[in-house]
């Protein structure tokens, strides 16, 4: 199974470009059973319909995955990630008025 998907790899650095790596998405018709999913429907879903889209996100430090790899995740799911200053500025507005976001922290936070 690694070897097909590097074998796509192999392929890009050999033509010295990407190719479309739809050809060789990781297969495991087995554990996909299993699980009761496939690989390939849920990255066609998650291209559709990303999952923060429109989601507003501020990250405390200690979160895990940590805060910069957590905003690559949330900006590839569609959302984007607020600073502190963004947040306390939002908390000081009345709920009726205030643009929701979401607080991502660690258990002790």
């Amino acid at each position: 199974q690694s070897g097909h998907y590097g074998r796509g790899i192999e392929q890009s650095c050999n033509r010295k470009m990407l190719i479309d790596e739809s050809s060789f998405i990781l297969e495991d018709k087995e554990n996909e059973q299993a699980l009761g999913f496939c690989v390939r429907d849920s990255l066609t879903k998650a291209r559709l319909n990303k999952v923060f889209k429109d989601c507003e996100l501020f990250l405390t430090p200690h979160i895990q995955p940590g805060p910069r790899d957590m905003k690559t995740i949330i900006e590839c799911g569609g959302g984007s990630v607020i600073t502190e200053d963004q947040a306390l500025g939002r908390v000081q507005v009345p709920a009726e008025r205030r643009k929701p976001f979401y607080v991502v922290r660690d258990r002790l936070n």
